[in-house]
């Protein structure tokens, strides 16, 4: 069984952040914000 490290490297492989921008991954609306509240909707 994958450990949560994998699970997360494995998640993290299939983003494309070549084609985004800094600012599109931390601006207010940005990459960041929407994996952190997707995270806390699943934990929820």
């Amino acid at each position: 069984m994958a450990t949560k490290e994998e699970e997360l490297e494995k998640l993290l492989d299939n983003i494309d952040f070549k084609n985004l921008t800094a600012e599109q991954i931390t601006c207010k609306d940005g990459l960041l914000k929407i994996l952190a509240g997707r995270i806390i909707e699943k934990a929820m």
